[in-house]
């Protein structure tokens, strides 16, 4: 199971997948463009606890990811 499925189990909020949607959250202040899988809209702070939660037990799996999951050095990619 993937981890998107898995946050979809508990999640009462919305996660966008659309390429729109995910090239509007790729970019900030910083270099790096990271386009993400998806995008999380919690519904409420209950899901903002439950997301945390989530992230913190499978960081401790592994350590070598990013908040989102993805491995960091893999999917840094510098703004042109």
């Amino acid at each position: 199971m993937t981890s998107l499925n898995k946050i979809k189990e508990f999640l009462r909020g919305e996660i966008a997948e659309d390429d729109e949607t995910r090239d509007r959250y790729s970019r900030d202040a910083s270099l790096f463009e990271i386009k993400p899988k998806a995008v999380i809209f919690p519904k409420d702070t209950e899901d903002v606890k439950n997301l945390v939660k989530y992230v913190v037990k499978e960081k401790q799996n592994d350590p070598g990811l990013s908040l989102t999951g993805e491995f960091i050095t893999a999917i840094l990619k510098k703004k042109r």
